[in-house]
C-alpha cells in the first residue's frame, strides 16, 4: 500500500494515474487531512507533494512514519538537513510520474530492500535527485 499525500489534489493527478495504470494499491490524502488524522495506518511507501516544509505539523508526521518504509518527497523546497535520517528520495516537483511509480513498484516488489536501496543510489548518482538511505 502506498500513501499519496499532496497539498492540492491536482498536484497528485499525474502520479495517481500512473499508480492506477500500474495497478499499485494506494490511498490519496491531502496534507491537511493527513495531519488531522491520529493514525494513517502503515504504508510501505509514502509520496509527499507540495510545500510540505512550510506546512505546520508535517515534520512531526514525517518523523512518525520515518522507519515504516520508503518516503519520496517531491516539491519546490525541502529542508534536507532536518529530514536526512531515514529512507528518503528528494525529487524535483516536475519529475515524470512514471519515475515515481517505477521507484515505488520496484521497491515494493524487491525481496531485498537493502539491495534495492543501493541500486537506486548508484542509478541516480550525480543527478539532481537526492537519495538518503
Amino acid at each position: 500500500m502506498v500513501l499519496l499525500i499532496a497539498s492540492e489534489e491536482k498536484k497528485a493527478d499525474p502520479v495517481e494515474k500512473a499508480l492506477k495504470a500500474e495497478k499499485i494499491q494506494y490511498r490519496f490524502l491531502t496534507l491537511t487531512s493527513v495531519l488531522e488524522l491520529k493514525k494513517t495506518g502503515k504504508a510501505e511507501a509514502y509520496i509527499i507533494f507540495g510545500s510540505y516544509s512550510k506546512e505546520k505539523g508535517i515534520k512531526e508526521f514525517i518523523k512518525k512514519i520515518k522507519n515504516n518504509g520508503l518516503i519520496i518527497l517531491a516539491g519546490p523546497e525541502t529542508e534536507e538537513k532536518e529530514l536526512t535520517k531515514g529512507d528518503f528520495i528528494f525529487l524535483p516537483e516536475k519529475t515524470a510520474p512514471f519515475l515515481f511509480t517505477g521507484i515505488v513498484k520496484w521497491y515494493l516488489k524487491s525481496r531485498n530492500q537493502n539491495i534495492c536501496k543501493e541500486l537506486l543510489k548508484s542509478f541516480f548518482k550525480g543527478s539532481k535527485i537526492q537519495i538518503f538511505f
